[in-house]
């Protein structure tokens, strides 16, 4: 027989009752606010790596431009000390770019194995040892040597450097974040020719190459020293995680071969689109100057000045296309490029067909042909073979060897640009010249035009589904 519960026993039970759920609701507040500001810190933490990812590499890659640009600058100095001739000079030129396209095809690979922080010190090494040499010598076999080695290890740092920042922002905020790096191309070539200038007027262009060394150096170590590759090293989750094609086993994953890489759906349209783009950008850079002296009559300093506008404008077209394949026209980011790329078309092809310009008017007209050069410039090497690998699932394991290959074969088309540019002005005049650009400006945007709709097709597809 079950003993009677008193009312002693009753009220006392009520008094538990009433106490269990007051303690559980007092600590119930705590947890979650232990919760919130983990999760405070853990944003915050996120925030000081991704700027710092990005400042290391857009300073490191900045640097690069201080072992290229200094013997563009010093070209007629050296070639009075050292009676080289113009050929010579041309010789050293290309060793650079020839090794360039070779690495980017044949290098990145080695990064996907050493990781990215390993292999752009590396470089950031060679490069600081070529430019000691280049400054202790006289012999045109050494400058070919030393300069194809410096081009060759600089061929892998632009694809590291995608590599370096992809785990850390996602896709949302890609065109947008690259838009922005890509702006480290024409800084450092403003910076490195200003003081390469600077040095070779004070003192000789001996101590040029040698001083240029040094801000090549201090990124290396400072790189070397503060880089982190992927969030997980310091117990975050990558921003970049979640696609759907993610491969989740990473003690499975293999580095992916270079045929396998030049399969992967997009690759060859990007690299194609990027040929076009980057033979119309190198062919500006190197022969604005000497157009605006011959067909507009302003001296040296005059056409350099004027031809810093299209550097100008490439900063803008670099930021602009990041923010509208992002904010305005999120996941259309190539229509974007081809976009640009018809727009950029369109000027050239009126520097060809209309009278001579005003000075207001070729400002502007070279302000404009830098906005939309650098718009696609920025992305189809970067951003955009990011969005092919994610999409194939090898984002992982291909990244640096996909970005190798679409800037490798985009560098073929600034290597050919020398000799081909001088044979269409000779035949046809500066008029035929930028008709061919504008041509080729239009041939790029076809090149990836399809794969655009495609992905756009899909993404519509994507959207009913969920919808």
């Amino acid at each position: 027989m079950e003993d009677p519960v008193t009312p002693s026993d009753a009220r006392l039970w009520q008094k538990v009752r009433q106490k269990s759920p007051t303690k559980q609701h007092k600590e119930k507040p705590s947890a979650v606010n232990e919760s919130s500001a983990q999760k405070e810190f853990e944003n915050k933490k996120m925030q000081w790596a991704q700027i710092m990812v990005f400042c290391l590499t857009y300073a490191m890659y900045s640097s690069m431009y201080f072992s290229r640009k200094p013997f563009s600058v010093v070209k007629g100095m050296m070639a009075k000390d050292l009676n080289l001739t113009t050929s010579d000079l041309g010789n050293v030129d290309t060793s650079f770019l020839a090794f360039y396209a070779v690495g980017q095809f044949t290098l990145p690979q080695l990064g996907e194995r050493l990781g990215a922080r390993r292999m752009l010190t590396l470089i950031g090494l060679t490069a600081c040892i070529a430019s000691a040499i280049f400054s202790s010598t006289s012999s045109v076999i050494v400058f070919l040597l030393f300069n194809g080695l410096s081009g060759y290890m600089q061929s892998a740092a632009f694809p590291l450097c995608m590599k370096a920042l992809a785990p850390w922002f996602p896709a949302r905020v890609r065109g947008r974040v690259l838009g922005l790096w890509t702006t480290c191309q024409q800084i450092g070539g403003v910076l490195s020719t200003s003081f390469a200038g600077y040095v070779a007027v004070t003192y000789d262009w001996e101590t040029t190459f040698f001083y240029s060394a040094i801000p090549i150096l201090i990124m290396t170590v400072a790189l070397w020293i503060l880089l982190i590759e992927r969030p997980e090293d310091i117990g975050l989750t990558s921003p970049a995680a979640g696609s759907k094609k993610t491969i989740e086993n990473e003690a499975e994953q293999k580095v992916a071969s270079f045929w396998e890489v030049l399969n992967i759906e997009g690759i060859r349209p990007l690299g194609a689109s990027y040929f076009c783009i980057k033979l119309v950008r190198y062919t500006l850079m190197f022969w604005l100057p000497f157009y605006m002296a011959q067909a507009h009559g302003l001296d040296a300093a005059q056409a350099a000045y004027m031809s810093t506008l299209f550097d100008i404008g490439g900063i803008f077209g670099s930021l602009l296309c990041g923010y509208l394949s992002d904010t305005v026209f999120p996941g259309r980011r190539l229509l974007v490029s081809v976009g640009m790329s018809i727009g950029c078309a369109l000027a050239l092809l009126s520097f060809g067909v209309l009278p001579g310009m005003s000075g207001f008017t070729l400002g502007l007209m070279l302000l404009l042909i830098g906005i939309m050069v650098a718009g696609p410039d920025s992305v189809l090497g970067g951003a955009s073979t990011q969005d092919m690998c994610e999409r194939s699932g090898t984002s992982d394991t291909a990244l640096s060897t996909a970005c190798g290959i679409t800037n490798g074969m985009g560098s073929l088309g600034s290597m050919i640009q020398g000799p081909l540019s001088a044979f269409l002005v000779d035949a046809f005049g500066w008029n035929g010249l930028f008709i061919a650009l504008g041509c080729v400006c239009i041939a790029g945007a076809m090149a990836v035009l399809p794969l655009g709709l495609q992905i756009e097709r899909d993404r519509q597809k994507e959207k009913l589904k969920s919808g």
